[in-house]
């Protein structure tokens, strides 16, 4: 593609797509179970109101319990925004 083909298709700062960052923040939650914590999460997100629900952001990962604490700081190192971490066992 020539120079002479991209002029004029540049969007201005003002037709850019805006980020949406979260007042609440991105949680990560690390879990041992399949699909309980999961589902009660998830479930939870949903039953609040839509105003909060927008400026929350949950995600559940599943490991096995002895590498909970060693993916959850994997986690938070590669994928910065999601600044509190949560891990979340069953002790039964």
């Amino acid at each position: 593609m020539a120079r002479d083909e991209r002029t004029g298709n540049r969007k201005t700062r003002e037709q850019r797509n805006k980020v949406r960052v979260p007042e609440l923040g991105y949680y990560l939650i690390v879990t041992d179970t399949e699909a309980t914590e999961r589902c009660y999460f998830n479930g939870l997100h949903e039953s609040l109101p839509y105003e909060i629900q927008d400026k929350l952001v949950i995600r559940v990962v599943e490991t096995k319990t002895r590498n909970m604490l060693e993916k959850c700081m994997e986690l938070t190192a590669y994928e910065a925004q999601y600044r509190m971490p949560w891990i979340v066992f069953d002790r039964d």
